[in-house]
């Protein structure tokens, strides 16, 4: 256990800059945790309807397929990335607990700068898969709407071409010049019945 000493207050200032790198990864992982069960949900109802959506808005679709691939795509990279992270920062923890009786001056500039740094570095880049992942988002959200305006065009002019009266005629008796021998049968048979 550590003394009330400078190594102490050292390491506790360490600590505290760590937890705020860590608190920050954390929350992010969860919400990108969130964001891949939300997709989930996305890609069960539109792969359900797909040859309908394909039926009227094939481009559309196409193009929302490419977005989804590609958030995927990110939301897999950015988990990798923050684990990266969190495995970095594990294996300096412990290697800052063995080197605490170092100098002050060496385990502050040398030690702990590490941590600060890739935290710092990491950062950027996980906002810029969160760029990528709210572009695409938004991309699919303006081609749903894309294909919700097809469909509705699309269903309007078949259903315009629906014409029953024409499609299905009412049926005529036809006169093939034979005994009417069979109708004969059905009318005496509802008769006698």
């Amino acid at each position: 256990m550590l003394t009330a000493s400078s190594e102490a207050t050292l390491m506790a200032h360490f600590y505290e800059l760590a937890e705020g790198c860590t608190t920050w990864y954390s929350g992010a992982s969860q919400k990108y945790d969130s964001d891949v069960r939300d997709m989930k949900t996305t890609v069960s109802l539109i792969g359900a309807h797909k040859h309908v959506i394909m039926n009227y808005a094939k481009d559309e679709f196409h193009t929302v397929k490419g977005s989804i691939f590609n958030i995927v795509d990110s939301l897999i990279d950015v988990q990798r990335a923050i684990s990266s992270v969190d495995t970095y920062f594990e294996g300096r923890i412990k290697y800052l607990t063995r080197r605490i009786t170092a100098d002050e001056w060496k385990y502050q500039l040398k030690y702990s700068t590490g941590v600060t740094k890739r935290c710092s570095s990491e950062h950027g880049r996980i906002s810029g898969f969160e760029a990528s992942i709210e572009k695409e988002t938004a991309d699919i959200a303006k081609r749903m709407g894309g294909v919700h305006t097809a469909f509705l065009a699309g269903a309007k002019r078949d259903l315009n071409k629906w014409n029953c009266n024409e499609m299905y005629p009412q049926p005529v008796e036809d006169d093939f010049g034979g005994p009417k021998w069979l109708g004969g049968i059905t009318k005496f048979a509802e008769q006698g019945f």
